[in-house]
């Protein structure tokens, strides 16, 4: 039997519009990846989960996007790091930083607080996104 992968990954505008038009979007940024946990029916760890969240939520921020991250279920066979396509339907949850959510960009960076979002609320998390101030860059 073949167990999903919660992964996650930095969404720009663009993904995410054509992940709401309906369309298979593959990340330009890295999915990153949680580890399988040995037991198939085990969850894998909290800690686990919101470290590879983070991860993405600093790929945004190093890309020099507003922070809106993705959280996707894949199948097994996906590896660290591939560019793997994803559709709503695979779509757990979207996870938007300060600057996307309250529209405060000084407000972006580590210790990361993420704001979470269904997948029904997409058409929302898209609306913050197209409105969110232009990230400040890092330095």
């Amino acid at each position: 039997m073949t167990h999903d992968l919660r992964a996650f990954a930095a969404l720009s505008l663009e993904e995410l519009t054509a992940l709401v038009g309906g369309e298979e979007v593959a990340p330009v940024r890295p999915w990153r990846v949680v580890a399988v946990p040995a037991d198939p029916t085990a969850e894998p760890s909290e800690e686990e989960a919101e470290e590879a969240m983070e991860a993405a939520a600093d790929d945004a921020l190093a890309a020099g996007l507003p922070v809106v991250v993705l959280a996707a279920d894949l199948p097994a066979g996906v590896l660290r790091g591939d560019a793997a396509p994803v559709t709503l339907r695979q779509a757990a949850s979207f996870h938007l930083g300060d600057d996307v959510a309250l529209g405060e960009p000084e407000a972006v960076g580590a210790p990361w607080e993420l704001s979470w979002y269904a997948t029904t609320e997409a058409a929302v998390v898209q609306d913050l996104l197209r409105a969110a101030p232009e990230p400040h860059p890092e330095g």
